[in-house]
C-alpha cells in the first residue's frame, strides 16, 4: 500500500522510470507536507511514492504521454541540499506498471484514491 503520490510533468517522469533522472529536484523537504497525525511519524527516507504523470502537456519540450496517469513507484533513500536552495530527492530504484493507470494529479504530495493505494495493477 503506498499512501502518497507525487505529481511530476513530462517528459520527467517518463525520464524517471528510463533510469535516466535519478533525483527530483524540489524547493520542500517531505517531512512538512506529512500531517504528523496521519501515521504519527514524519516520512523520511527510505520511502516510496506512486509517481503520477501530470496532465499538463510540454509539447514545447518535445515530452511525449503519456498523461493525467500513475506509472509506477519510486523508492527514494536519501535527500539533499541542493544548488540553488532546493532539495534533491534521490531515486534508488523504480518499479512500473504494465500500463498506466488513468487518475487525476494534485501539487504536492497527496493521498491518492484508495483502489489506487491498494491495488495499482492498471
Amino acid at each position: 500500500m503506498f499512501p502518497f503520490a507525487l505529481t511530476i510533468h513530462q517528459p520527467h517522469a517518463n525520464e524517471i522510470f528510463a533510469g535516466t533522472k535519478t533525483e527530483e529536484l524540489r524547493q520542500w523537504r517531505p517531512v512538512p507536507y506529512i500531517a504528523w497525525g496521519v501515521f504519527g511519524k514524519p516520512l523520511l527516507p527510505p520511502f516510496a511514492l506512486l509517481i503520477h504523470a501530470g496532465s499538463r502537456k510540454r509539447a514545447h519540450q518535445g515530452a511525449k504521454g503519456p498523461y493525467s496517469c500513475y506509472l509506477g513507484v519510486a523508492l527514494f533513500d536519501t535527500i539533499t541540499h541542493a544548488p540553488g536552495g532546493n532539495y534533491a530527492w534521490h531515486i534508488a530504484q523504480t518499479y512500473s506498471f504494465k500500463r498506466p493507470v488513468p487518475g487525476t494529479g494534485n501539487p504536492s504530495l497527496w493521498r491518492p484514491p484508495l483502489p489506487v493505494r491498494v491495488c495499482p495493477s492498471g
